[in-house]
């Protein structure tokens, strides 16, 4: 059963970092409430993690770079992959507040040049790293240890791309074969399994975010173009429907362990939606509280289980802004202890 039959919704702006273009995005989104994401700073693009008692808080870049930094995933302990610039290139990086930003370096054989794209509660990231000129592989990164070259287990695969851990180790993300790009899940003791195609496509499909029971969401194509997909070992690759009224195509980009799942659909116009089994799909902008209703949610990105999501929407003056969105009546208790915490902070 869904935890709040999807709504409605309050939207929390989540801001910029200060001396840019008011522009953010979120990608990430913790069971506790982190968010990880990117905001036009002054120097460029910087990843954040946002949290309701500190706000934004500019994640910094690697050393001998562009001042370049991306944030995509976040876990329950505020622990953020994603890439920065180095003097090498684009590279994996995980931070946390302690320690700051950390290189996780690359596989042997590469360039160093890569991203981090997952994490889990327990600390360990997957991502892509470089192994030769133009090829990557899917690595795991342990803690305490080295990086892990699963990529160069899957049979077939000429590169990997992972998109995301669960509490389980089981990994997921998409992978280049001589047939074209089909998504995979992967764990230690199952190996590498590709996921297929949705009926009637060329079977292109890729995995963009996993639950911890089990769950897989995705795009794969069909004969109307590309599809949602949800995927589970029981009952394989199921294809989710369109908005009402939509001719569009869409795709699923978070899922939660009670199977809310969350993406962006083009029917006629890009829309987030919020598919739910008991009440189908459904636009999120058509679920915001009337007080939010002058705001434009364009994308959705992560859902948790307390049924709060991560995107992008246009506020009311215009700006392009990360936003977190959270059902009634928890928005409520976000508010209030924002509203205390900048109290304390005036008085101080």
């Amino acid at each position: 059963m869904s935890a709040h039959a999807g709504g409605p919704y309050s939207v929390i702006d989540l801001g910029d970092l200060p001396g840019g273009l008011s522009v953010s995005q979120a990608f990430g989104l913790s069971e506790n409430g982190y968010v990880a994401g990117t905001s036009i700073a002054g120097t460029g693009g910087r990843g954040f993690i946002w949290d309701s008692v500190n706000g934004m808080r500019d994640l910094g870049d690697l050393p001998g770079g562009t001042n370049q930094s991306r944030a995509f995933r976040v876990n329950a302990h505020g622990q953020v992959v994603g890439d920065s610039v180095s003097s090498v290139g684009q590279q994996p990086f995980i931070w946390d507040s302690v320690n700051g930003m950390q290189n996780l370096g690359g596989l042997p054989g590469g360039t160093g040049v890569g991203f981090g794209t997952g994490i889990n509660d327990l600390g360990y990231a997957v991502g892509a790293s470089s192994v030769a000129l133009s090829s990557s592989h899917a690595f795991l990164w342990v803690p305490g240890t080295a990086m892990i070259d699963i990529g160069a287990t899957f049979p077939g695969c000429i590169q990997s791309f992972p998109t995301d851990i669960n509490k389980n180790i089981s990994v997921v993300g998409s992978c280049s074969t001589a047939n074209g790009v089909r998504a995979f899940v992967w764990s230690f003791t199952e190996g590498v399994q590709l996921l297929g195609g949705l009926p009637g496509g060329n079977g292109y499909s890729s995995a963009l975010a996993m639950n911890d029971v089990g769950q897989v969401v995705g795009v794969s194509n069909t004969a109307n173009g590309n599809r949602a997909f949800i995927w589970d070992q029981a009952h394989g690759m199921n294809m989710l429907p369109i908005l009402p009224g939509g001719t569009g195509e869409n795709q699923a980009t978070g899922v939660n362990n009670l199977g809310q799942v969350v993406g962006l659909s083009s029917s006629g116009v890009s829309q987030p939606f919020l598919w739910e089994r008991e009440t189908g799909m459904r636009s999120l902008n058509d679920l915001l509280l009337p007080a939010f209703a002058n705001w434009n949610i364009t994308e959705a990105w992560s859902i948790n289980d307390r049924g709060w999501i991560a995107g992008t929407g246009i506020s009311p003056t215009g700006q392009r802004h990360a936003v977190l969105l959270t059902p009634e009546p928890a928005s409520i208790a976000m508010l209030m202890t924002m509203a205390v915490v900048a109290f304390r902070r005036r008085r101080v």
